[in-house]
């Protein structure tokens, strides 16, 4: 998209401490911004005088225009899926931060809870950074409780892989002693046990709308602030049919 409408796209990886230092280098060389924020610290930005669109996430309180997964709905859907194979106790494990990626996960599934008048037990929400040994930690205190979940939404790939390493470990069997559903998808997610079932949004579509967003904040065209790619749901093997 952009090089078709006469733009050079320039991309640089950087930690967040050295963001304004490469805004200020570029500033004069470019016409727009894509970021994907790693930190929530990022007010810096209020003082950059080019459009900003924020990719994949966005923070909370930030009035930068976005273009995210459906991040919500989701989960949503996930939590349903899984209530509609019986399930009541289920549990979620999600990032800690004010990221999207967070906060819209967390939200989906107790949305979901609410909808079907289901309790929502604060034992059961485990939050933490989005890493692998997060995932394993966390579903290894789940399955420890007094009355466990029988299934588990891991918030993302890496989680979902940290849960993967807790159940090979206790010798439990994804999709018969316990159900995990993802969101990302992944090749561990298509090749482990069953096959986890999963939310998905295409990486492409998400570059795709985001320099099409961009774009239109440059050429000053009307566009939606905040713009939301809509997930899949894939159906694989690992949910367990209580009902």
């Amino acid at each position: 998209n952009l090089n078709e409408k006469g733009y050079n796209s320039m991309v640089i990886c950087t930690g967040e401490q050295n963001l304004t230092q490469y805004l200020n280098k570029y500033s004069n060389m470019v016409d727009g911004v894509l970021i994907i924020p790693g930190t929530e610290d990022l007010k810096e930005l209020y003082g950059f005088n080019k459009p900003v669109v924020f990719v994949d996430r966005f923070i909370d309180g930030m009035e930068f225009d976005s273009v995210t997964v459906n991040n919500q709905e989701g989960t949503r859907k996930l939590t349903q899926l899984l209530i509609d194979n019986g399930h009541k106790h289920i549990a979620i494990i999600v990032g800690d931060n004010n990221f999207n990626v967070g906060l819209g996960r967390l939200d989906g599934y107790i949305q979901c809870l609410k909808e079907n008048h289901l309790k929502i037990k604060q034992s059961y929400i485990r939050k933490g950074k989005m890493i692998e040994g997060v995932g394993y930690k966390e579903t290894k205190a789940l399955l420890e409780l007094q009355n466990p979940p029988t299934a588990i939404i891991a918030c993302n790939n890496k989680l979902a892989l940290g849960c993967a390493n807790a159940l090979n470990e206790l010798h439990l069997i994804c999709g018969e002693d316990m159900s995990i559903v993802a969101f990302d998808d992944s090749d561990m997610a298509k090749v482990y046990g069953p096959g986890l079932t999963v939310a998905f949004a295409p990486k492409e579509m998400l570059g795709k709308k985001s320099s099409e967003h961009l774009l239109s904040l440059i050429e000053n065209k009307p566009v939606d602030k905040h713009e939301l790619i809509d997930v899949e749901i894939r159906i694989r093997g690992s949910i367990k049919k209580l009902c």
